[in-house]
């Protein structure tokens, strides 16, 4: 895991879209990513000396993402 200390706050805008910051109780509302529901709070949970989690993704016969973590 890697963490860093940002200089300031200020987000560039870039192809992919304009970034913003957001408060963690509204994640829920927005439109994310599949996988974002699922990982956010986990990652969100974790102190400074919890160990990495690994987690393999496929997708079932109906077209639904699995996500499966591996037990510590």
């Amino acid at each position: 895991m890697f963490t860093a200390r940002a200089l300031g706050r200020d987000a560039r805008p870039s192809p992919e879209g304009t970034l913003e910051w957001v408060k963690q109780d509204q994640l829920q509302a927005l439109d994310l990513v599949e996988d974002l529901p699922e990982l956010l709070p986990r990652v969100l949970a974790m102190r400074p000396d919890d160990a990495p989690f690994f987690a393999r993704y496929h997708y079932d016969e109906h077209d639904r993402l699995v996500i499966a973590f591996a037990e510590p």
